[in-house]
């Protein structure tokens, strides 16, 4: 099958044909405890609605003219209870003491911790050592001269500047 302008459909901004256009199926849900509950509490509420409503129709007609058409008697549901309008919150005054302790005598700190004396002293010697004499400084040394060698120095004569005829010869 061939995609033309006329065959296809758009979905999300892409072409599809018939055959392999997208449809949105139903999933499941899974069945938990919170959803059981849920779906319960549900029912129960329902029930209880229709319930009233239906006395209060029935009370309404009359009631019912004999006991044989009345249906069995049922177990009362507990209704739920209306809410009720939160109280105002008061700021929090503290209680009022009902006597005054008396006010005691004035006592002077006491350390927190104080140090146990020393139960033993260790005895001082008896003999001191003499301090030690500063030792005299040494002579001094004579040290002579390293010689240190230089090169000679080469005797370096100027050129003459013009030879002589004599010398030329």
């Amino acid at each position: 099958m061939t995609l033309t302008m006329k065959s296809y459909k758009g979905y999300q901004k892409r072409p599809y044909c018939n055959a392999h256009y997208p449809t949105g199926k139903f999933t499941q849900v899974a069945m938990t405890p919170e959803l059981a509950r849920v779906t319960n509490q549900t029912k129960t509420q329902s029930n209880i609605a229709y319930k009233a409503e239906f006395e209060r129709a029935k009370q309404a007609a009359g009631g019912y003219e004999t006991e044989a058409a009345a249906p069995p008697p049922r177990r009362e549901v507990p209704s739920v209870p209306a809410a009720r309008e939160p109280e105002p919150v008061q700021a929090y005054e503290p209680p009022q003491p009902s006597y005054s302790a008396p006010e005691p005598a004035y006592e002077p700190p006491q350390p927190a911790y104080s140090a146990p004396e020393p139960a033993y002293e260790p005895p001082q010697p008896a003999y001191t050592e003499p301090e030690p004499q500063p030792e005299p400084a040494p002579e001094p040394t004579y040290e002579a001269p390293q010689p240190t060698y230089e090169p000679p120095q080469e005797d370096v004569q100027p050129p003459a500047a013009e030879a002589t005829s004599s010398e030329v010869r």
